[in-house]
């Protein structure tokens, strides 16, 4: 389907990429249509957010031509989309809350990890990382990865690490766009071509996000054996258990800062087989969407 819309304003795009996909359906016949994004005429939708969550996690008016779009195109969705897979539990809860969408038509779908990459480095292979990256072996290393800093909650970090200035901790920063600070426990590692290296380097994972729908990277994370330390926003709470991180009930660097120092890998297990336990394997991911699909066939 082209999306050759050069004339008509970016915000209203997908309105009438809706329309070429709705009239591309009706002449086309499949046995099952997925959406990615904000559509509305096929069989299931991925949802993976929701705007207008999104719009008071942040405190943002929604004033916008953009917001008004992407809240009608979630509206559309709800009422339309046959089946609708939310990235987690509180997406679910949003969608019903914000949009009123049928709780029958909302099934919760984890985004599915790539388990070849993420993988459990052995005790030989993080200290040599550690060295390629000057680290010692003794210093609390804490992973941050970010390509949306205000929202995922990076000045709370870089004030909770200036708190940390005389305790042996380092925060690694993986991401874009660049970050500059004179914190000399702080490092910024810029974009990996490997994303797993800063998980093979760390001894937890931090992500004190105002609003995450999911966080893949919290999966990432415990897929390589390193604990996280999350807020109360992030989606993948649900999937955090005591024995594998912990949910922080507040911004306050202070708080966070307390928590890191008095934290201990020692406290923490996790199984062997997490990922396939919560079923976020790509594998498992399609078993589950199209067992969803077929058990609601009408």
């Amino acid at each position: 389907i082209r999306n050759d819309f050069g004339i008509i304003p970016k915000s209203l795009r997908m309105i009438f990429f809706n329309y070429r996909i709705k009239k591309y359906l009706t002449k086309n016949k499949f046995d099952f249509s997925l959406s990615l994004g904000r559509t509305y005429v096929q069989d299931a939708v991925l949802a993976p957010s929701n705007h207008q969550g999104y719009l008071l996690a942040m405190n943002k008016s929604g004033n916008r031509l953009t917001d008004y779009v992407q809240n009608y195109l979630d509206q559309k969705t709800c009422d339309n989309s046959k089946i609708i897979y939310a990235a987690s539990t509180m997406i679910k809860q949003e969608m019903i809350q914000y949009y009123k969408a049928d709780p029958k038509k909302l099934h919760i779908l984890f985004p599915p990890l790539n388990t070849d990459n993420f993988t459990r480095p052995s005790n030989a292979e993080k200290r040599f990382i550690r060295e390629q990256y000057d680290i010692r072996p003794n210093t609390k290393v804490f992973a941050f990865v970010s390509a949306s800093h205000k929202r995922k909650g990076l000045d709370i970090l870089l004030a909770t690490f200036e708190k940390l200035q005389d305790e042996n901790v380092l925060l690694l920063i993986a991401g874009y766009p660049k970050i500059e600070t004179n914190l000399p426990n702080v490092r910024f590692l810029g974009f990996l071509s490997k994303p797993e290296i800063i998980y093979h380097l760390a001894n937890f994972t931090l992500h004190p996000a105002r609003y995450e729908p999911f966080g893949q990277i919290i999966s990432e994370s415990l897929a390589c054996n390193v604990p996280v330390l999350v807020s109360e926003k992030v989606g993948a709470k649900e999937i955090v258990t005591p024995k594998v991180g912990q949910v922080l009930h507040s911004f306050q660097p202070q708080f966070w800062a307390e928590t890191i120092k008095n934290i201990e890998r020692s406290a923490f297990e996790i199984p062997e087989d997490f990922v396939y336990q919560n079923e976020l394997s790509l594998e498992q991911h399609v078993d589950k969407m199209l067992r969803i699909f077929e058990e609601n066939k009408t």
